[in-house]
């Protein structure tokens, strides 16, 4: 046989790309926020494994991150939660269930099947009024949304 160009993108034998084909890299997850830029919350965690030197940074910022996220009230799953936060889709649920507690503002969260048999849902953040002017005046620069 003759050899081959290695540069060449033309498919070389027992290759299953068809011709003109390029492979695309993954996205990349999007760039995170700046912690500055994050709604700040007053959250009360606890705990046997919640040490707040470790953990109080990170898991307010993934619960600013999942907010921002979610707060227009659009379903989506947490796969696209996570796609849109670049945090894992289990830490996306921890957070969504965070935002049912009464100390964390009681929001509301709904969720549904996607379709019947199927085992993903999607969510939805339904913000409680009476706590939203709290969170978004620590972002847009101080100003409340109206």
């Amino acid at each position: 046989m003759g050899t081959e160009n290695p540069n060449s993108t033309t498919p070389t034998h027992g290759s299953q790309c068809s011709a003109g084909a390029v492979r695309q890299p993954p996205p990349s997850p999007p760039p995170r926020p700046y912690l500055a830029d994050l709604p700040l919350f007053a959250i009360h965690r606890d705990g046997e494994t919640y040490d707040p030197a470790q953990d109080c940074v990170r898991l307010n910022a993934q619960m600013a991150r999942v907010w921002l996220a979610m707060r227009d009230g659009t379903w989506r799953t947490l796969d696209e939660i996570a796609t849109m936060t670049a945090d894992p889709p289990a830490s996306v649920s921890a957070r969504l269930r965070d935002f049912r507690k009464q100390a964390n503002g009681s929001h509301r969260v709904e969720r549904q099947r996607i379709r019947y048999g199927s085992g993903t849902y999607q969510y939805r953040l339904i913000p409680n009024p009476q706590k939203v002017m709290q969170y978004e005046e620590t972002t847009d620069g101080g100003r409340a949304e109206s």
